[in-house]
């Protein structure tokens, strides 16, 4: 079981959902529109309030909303572009001008937790 203690250390790394069952996966992405996560930073990943296990972010690339291509949607979301970028907005419905704002692509790996 996953050591609560050493758990409140980390940042929450919280997900409403999982496209494709990635969480289960011994790595996987995440898009986000902030940038407080570093290379290297192990997280609490958290599925609907509950501690999933603690990863390593391993990679983070910035890029737009236009940016995100079929490649992108389809590893992280199992959709189109069109449609990953529709979820995205719907997500963050208060951004208004998509223009401008960078959104992050992190790559995660899983601890060597025993998984909750």
């Amino acid at each position: 079981m996953i050591n609560n203690e050493t758990a409140l250390k980390k940042h929450d790394l919280n997900f409403s959902s999982h496209f494709n069952n990635k969480l289960l996966a011994d790595t996987f992405t995440t898009l986000r529109i902030n940038e407080k996560y570093n290379i290297g930073e192990i997280v609490n990943v958290v599925l609907r309030k509950e501690l999933l296990c603690h990863a390593e972010i391993v990679g983070k690339k910035c890029f737009k909303l236009n940016d995100i291509n079929d490649f992108i949607s389809f590893i992280d979301m199992g959709v189109t572009a069109a449609k990953g970028k529709q979820i995205i907005q719907d997500w963050y419905k208060n951004i208004i001008d998509w223009t401008n704002q960078d959104i992050y692509f992190y790559l995660l790996r899983k601890q060597n937790d025993k998984y909750v």
